[in-house]
């Protein structure tokens, strides 16, 4: 079992926040539809917050779950199907970034396997906190 603390580096982060703020952003645009299109006559008694940002983080949470599972050596399929499904071919373009020539910018292409897999964690563990934690406040009050 490899410890998340032990392959975590601090240059991590950047890829690690887009990815959540990437997964924050569509779980939310999935929400909003549902209660515009499935949710129309409040089939549900319960709100936005309470019931829909509560089965987001615990999807989230899952996930974070089959990845952690990932990086302690289980192989699911599902890993090998959906990598195979969403490869996506990288695009270069050339551009002057003057600002930042001296800085490297690490992309979550250019982690190592253990990295991505500790990233993916991460951003799914952050994002199921983004929506957990306003649903368990709202439960509770």
């Amino acid at each position: 079992m490899k410890k998340i603390r032990q392959i975590y580096q601090p240059y991590m982060l950047r890829p690690m926040l887009y990815s959540c703020f990437a997964k924050f952003m569509s779980a939310l645009c999935i929400v909003l539809l549902w209660d515009r299109f499935v949710n129309s006559r409040n089939t549900t008694p319960y709100g936005i917050v309470d019931f829909a940002f509560f089965i987001i983080g615990v999807y989230f949470l899952v996930w974070t779950w089959l990845q952690y599972l990932n990086l302690d050596g289980m192989k699911p399929e599902i890993f090998e199907k959906m990598g195979s499904m969403f490869k996506r071919k990288s695009k270069h373009f050339s551009r002057d970034m003057v600002d930042f020539v001296e800085e490297k910018v690490v992309t979550f292409d250019d982690l190592e396997d253990d990295e991505q897999i500790v990233a993916k964690i991460g951003s799914n563990f952050i994002t199921s906190l983004c929506f957990l934690i306003p649903s368990l406040i709202a439960n509770f009050l």
